[in-house]
């Protein structure tokens, strides 16, 4: 897990850039602006990996992206190969969309082998986080996708991939700590847009804030 001083918040947020039309001039802003303030990482489209990792070579921001996303319910071979290729590329951490479908259907076996099947094929340094969208579960869900995304090998879960109606809540977060708090870090994401909101998060039980609008968080404004 990352150690997340809420007294340098810039060191808890993953600075998210995860529009569609985010062209190579936005991740390269995005890059710089990483490296201006701090942020822990740059959480981007796996597009972007090889760019964004030759952008932050030689500082300590790392390169996070996303895999499945946003609705997980690709073949888990497509999801365990382009997490290989992002890793190839040079991301250090991957945030897993889960497969809904099978954990509303109660299909735990196959989501656990699909999880591990990342995990288990990655290096010990990359680490894996588990995307709930807990907005579209029940509090009995949310913790059983905990579980199961612990019991899988990864390294996080976080709330939501902010691609849908209901993104991360206290509510949620609280759960998240509850069930696997201590254990496992927490990344909390979608929605969260003002620095009272992210201590908020943290207060509740996150350990990793995600947002597009990170400058907002920490309080500054910047013009290219």
């Amino acid at each position: 897990m990352s150690e997340c001083n809420p007294r340098d918040l810039a060191r808890c947020i993953d600075h998210t850039l995860l529009r569609p039309d985010a062209d190579e001039r936005s991740l390269h802003t995005h890059c710089r602006q990483a490296v201006r303030w701090n942020f822990y990482a740059v959480c981007i489209a796996p597009c972007h990996v090889e760019a964004a990792a030759a952008a932050l070579a030689g500082t300590d921001i790392r390169v996070c992206t996303v895999i499945g996303f946003p609705l997980g319910s690709t073949f888990p071979a497509v999801k365990a190969n382009e997490a290989v290729l992002s890793v190839e590329a040079g991301a250090r951490e991957l945030d897993v969309m889960i497969n809904l479908s099978r954990l509303k259907s109660r299909k735990y076996g196959e989501i656990e082998r699909e999880i591990a099947g990342i995990t288990q094929t990655l290096p010990p340094d990359r680490l894996v986080k588990v995307i709930l969208e807990t907005g579209l579960l029940d509090d009995d869900e949310i913790r059983t996708g905990c579980r199961i995304a612990e019991t899988a090998g990864a390294r996080f879960v976080k709330t939501s991939s902010g691609f849908t109606a209901i993104g991360a809540t206290l509510q949620a977060v609280r759960i998240m700590a509850e069930t696997v708090g201590g254990r496992l870090g927490i990344k909390a994401a979608g929605g969260i847009s003002d620095t009272a909101a992210a201590f908020a998060f943290l207060d509740a039980g996150a350990t990793r804030i995600g947002s597009s609008r990170s400058l907002d968080l920490i309080g500054v404004r910047e013009t290219e």
